[in-house]
Parts: structure tokens; sequence; C-alpha cells
């Protein structure tokens, strides 16, 4: 099974790895690069390890939410579907974050 990252989720993960640069070191930046890969990798291999999103979660409930899943690396939250053979990853945001429509949607 393979993992895809999205355009939006793929900017998110480099705004956060970015973010962590200005304000940490590019080490522990590195680290949570890493982090992010290792933990949407194992998805491919159990694709059911993450967990449904409760109702509460979302800014706004998109249509066919029920599709999601998440998975949480540190204080992030990733947000993905598995379709067919593939793990589509559609999103990672800090967990304290709502889920955004534009969050739920392959782009």
């Amino acid at each position: 099974m393979r993992v895809k990252w999205s355009k939006h989720a793929h900017s998110q993960r480099m705004a956060i790895v970015r973010l962590i640069f200005r304000k940490q070191t590019r080490e522990i930046a590195g680290k949570w690069n890493r982090d992010f890969g290792q933990t949407t990798r194992q998805l491919a291999s159990f694709p059911e390890l993450g967990d449904t999103i409760p109702e509460e979660c979302f800014w706004m409930l998109p249509p066919g939410y029920e599709r999601l899943r998440q998975t949480v690396c540190g204080p992030y939250r990733i947000v993905y579907e598995h379709i067919a053979d593939e793990i589509h990853i559609l999103a990672i945001m800090d967990c304290a974050m709502l889920i955004h429509p534009r969050d739920t949607y392959w782009n």
C-alpha cells in the first residue's frame, strides 16, 4: 500500500517544519519531519491504525466525514483516508485546531 501526501498536507508539513526550524533548531525540525514520515509510513501496513474523528473536531462537518481517520504525532493531528491500495494524507495540524472542510479533500 502506498502513502501519498496531498499538496495541501505537504504544504502544511513544510510550514510546521520551517516554524520549528526558526523557533528551535535544524536538528529538532529534522526530527519532526522524520517523525511525520515514520508515522504516516506505518499507515501503509496498518491503515486502520488511526482513530475515527469525533464530530466536535470539525469546524463544520463535511459530506462523507465518516471516511476520514486521524493519527497523532506528538501535538499534531494527521488527517487521512484509505482508498483502495492508497493512504491519502489530507492535512496535518496542531491537535488543538479544528478541522476545516479544506482539510478533508484530496487537492
